[in-house]
C-alpha cells in the first residue's frame, strides 16, 4: 500500500530495483530485501550488507564436497545450447589433471549432427577414450569414470518420456543439470517441472561471460532447491570449470566489482 511504500528508504528502494534489474525473481527479491532491512541502518554500507545476504542465500544451495569415484556414470543434461558438452569436457580435464582419475567420454546424443564427433574431438584433445554409450555398455572398466553427454532436454512431454527412459536405462550415479545464465529467470522457472523430471543432483551455471545479469542463478537454485556446484563461461575449448562462489555471484549481481572472469 501507499503508506508502506513511503516507509521504504531510498537506498532500499534502489537496491530492490537493482535486484529486479539483475533478473532475480520478485519472490526471491522480496525475501532478500526483508533480510537486508533487518540488518540495515543509517550510516551502514547497504551494498556490503546486501552482498552478505545474497551470498548467504546462495550458500543454502551450494555444494562444496562432491565425491568422484572410479566406475561412476555421470550424466550431463539441459536445454539445447546450455553448454552440456563443453561443461562435460571441462570437468573431464579437471578430473584427469587434478584428481588423477581415469575418465571415458561418452554420449547418448543421437539427435545432433556430429554429436559424437564433438565428444571425440574433446577426447582427442584430452587423450581420453570415447564411445557412444550403447557401444560402451557392458565393457565399462570399473577403474574408469564415465562422463555422458545427452541430447537436449525435450520440452514436448512425449519426447521427454522417451528421453527419460534412456536416462533411466543408464542408471547414472550422478546427474548435472547445465543451464545458461543468458536465459531469463521467468523462462527457467516456467520450466522447473521439466528440470525436476531428470532428478538433478547438482547445477552448473554456464555462459556467465555473456551476461551481466546473473539473477538466473538465484532462480534455479532457489526454485529447484538443488546444489549449485560449478560455474563457467561460454563453451569453446577446454576452459575452467570453477567451483561455485556465492560471494562472487552476489558481488556481480550488485555490480560491486567487475567479474565474468571464470
Amino acid at each position: 500500500n501507499a503508506e508502506a511504500t513511503e516507509e521504504i528508504s531510498p537506498e532500499i528502494k534502489m537496491l530492490h530495483d537493482d535486484l529486479l534489474d539483475a533478473d532475480i525473481p520478485i519472490e526471491i527479491t522480496r525475501e532478500l530485501i526483508r533480510d537486508i532491512e533487518k540488518q540495515y541502518s543509517s550510516g551502514t554500507n547497504i551494498k556490503e550488507i546486501a552482498g552478505e545476504v545474497l551470498s548467504e542465500y546462495l550458500n543454502r544451495f551450494m555444494s562444496f564436497d562432491i565425491e568422484f569415484r572410479p566406475g561412476m556414470k555421470i550424466i550431463f543434461t539441459g536445454f539445447s545450447g546450455a553448454g552440456k558438452t563443453s561443461g562435460l569436457a571441462k570437468l573431464a580435464a579437471q578430473l584427469v589433471s587434478g584428481l588423477g582419475l581415469k575418465v571415458t567420454l561418452s554420449s547418448l546424443d543421437d539427435m545432433k549432427v556430429a554429436a559424437y564427433e564433438e565428444i571425440g574431438s574433446y577426447a582427442d584433445i584430452l587423450n581420453l577414450p570415447s564411445a557412444m554409450f550403447d557401444e560402451l555398455a557392458g565393457r565399462q572398466k570399473n577403474d574408469s569414470l564415465v562422463l555422458i553427454d545427452t541430447p537436449p532436454l525435450p520440452v514436448d512431454p512425449t519426447r521427454r518420456e522417451k528421453f527419460l527412459a534412456r536416462i533411466n536405462n543408464v542408471k547414472p550415479d550422478m546427474t548435472f543439470l547445465v543451464f545458461s545464465a543468458r536465459n531469463r529467470s521467468r523462462d527457467l522457472i516456467d520450466a522447473v517441472e521439466i528440470f525436476k523430471s531428470v532428478s538433478p543432483d547438482y547445477l552448473i551455471a554456464a555462459h556467465l561471460d555473456e551476461t551481466a545479469r546473473w539473477g538466473s542463478i538465484y532462480s534455479m537454485a532457489g526454485t529447484l532447491k538443488t546444489p549449485l556446484a560449478f560455474m563457467t563461461n561460454s563453451p569453446g575449448g577446454i576452459g575452467e570449470l570453477a567451483r561455485a562462489d556465492s560471494s562472487e555471484i552476489a558481488r556481480t549481481v550488485l555490480k560491486m566489482e567487475a567479474s565474468n572472469e571464470i
